[in-house]
């Protein structure tokens, strides 16, 4: 549950977020009822695949990587989630458990309301669910994204073309002697999920990519 003495910090971000600005007082005051918060920390899963699905999430604080696996337990899908973005969004009318695991990258804090809720909003207010509607658009569109990057040439090429578009993605403005640090952690492997590759590959991309000059790697924190 949500601290009192915090209760009004939840209430003006939620009410502030691009979604929830188009909600009726009426309706806000329901989401206010319902909502709760909490901190994750950077390790920490969120919620576990294939868990039962009760909440919808909105970010406040923090980066969460989505990863979900095949009945080999390999990795099928995995892409970032940052500040201000709702999730999950597949599925919330039809699924009934997660279909991935959320793991904090960061130290995160996440505000959430029942699924139920979040649907309820989406069936009376046209505009929240348009917004809600753009936002899944634009998921789509990057995973189209992806797709036509791993028909690159080389893995040099999708290592590159992929940490670009984190980059413009995630970008928080900070930069080092001219070069802009993606604003959260990344392993190889994690990147090597994200790219489609083998670890083994996404490691010599990535070497040949700081031998080249055109990415630095430190502390698992890449600037491009």
């Amino acid at each position: 549950m949500i601290d009192p003495r915090n209760k009004g910090n939840y209430e003006r971000h939620i009410a502030h977020t691009h979604e929830c600005k188009v909600l009726s007082k009426l309706e806000l005051a329901e989401v206010f009822n319902s909502m709760q918060g909490k901190k994750v920390r950077k390790g920490q899963h969120l919620f576990e695949q294939y868990e039962k699905r009760y909440y919808t999430f909105f970010l406040k604080e923090g980066f969460l990587k989505a990863e979900s696996v095949d009945i080999y337990h390999d990795s099928s899908f995995m892409t970032f989630i940052c500040p201000d973005m709702v999730f999950p969004l597949r599925g919330t009318q039809t699924d009934t458990s997660y279909y991935y695991t959320a793991t904090a990258l960061t130290d995160a804090e996440v505000v959430y309301i029942p699924r139920k809720l979040f649907n309820k909003l989406l069936c009376s207010n046209n505009k929240f669910q348009s917004r809600i509607l753009k936002q899944f658009d634009e998921a789509v569109k990057e995973n189209e994204t992806f797709l036509q990057i791993r028909t690159s040439s080389t893995a040099k090429d999708q290592v590159e073309q992929n940490l670009g578009l984190i980059n413009e993605w995630f970008l928080d403005n900070s930069r080092i002697d001219d070069e802009c640090q993606i604003p959260f952690p990344i392993t190889i492997s994690d990147l090597a999920k994200f790219c489609g590759l083998n670890r083994k590959t996404t490691s010599a991309a990535v070497k040949g990519l700081v031998d080249d000059g055109k990415i630095l790697y430190k502390d698992k924190y890449f600037f491009v």
